[in-house]
């Protein structure tokens, strides 16, 4: 099961959160946290799908065909997420992949999707 990480915001998501404030109508921000936080926040947050797990990501692009791939995948889900703007590593590509044969969701010499999957 996937589940979203409570994360500290970036400092760039700050910066936009505050520039939101009073777009329209008069406002002001209010960041609960000190300029001390503030100061130790990453510039910017790294990619949702580096740091997420991949499972559901490699499940996802089965069901809608977006990585058609044969037995050994070469075409399929590692070349599909590898064209990603920030791609994950092809390890943790594997590893998702792995997971997936492990849990019964992918047949492990098909690689298609199997009754759980």
């Amino acid at each position: 099961i996937s589940t979203l990480q409570p994360v500290w915001v970036s400092q760039a998501s700050a910066k936009q959160r505050r520039g939101r404030a009073g777009r329209t109508k008069p406002g002001v921000c209010f960041h609960l946290f000190s300029r001390r936080r503030h100061e130790s926040l990453r510039p910017f947050l790294e990619s949702e799908l580096l740091r997420t797990p991949l499972e559901e990501m490699c499940l996802q692009c089965k069901k809608l065909e977006l990585a058609p791939g044969g037995q050994d995948d070469n075409d399929g889900i590692p070349a599909f997420l590898g064209k990603a703007m920030t791609p994950p590593h092809p390890k943790s590509v594997q590893n998702a992949l792995d997971l997936l044969v492990d849990l019964g969701a992918m047949d492990e010499d098909t690689n298609d999707l199997t009754d759980l999957g």
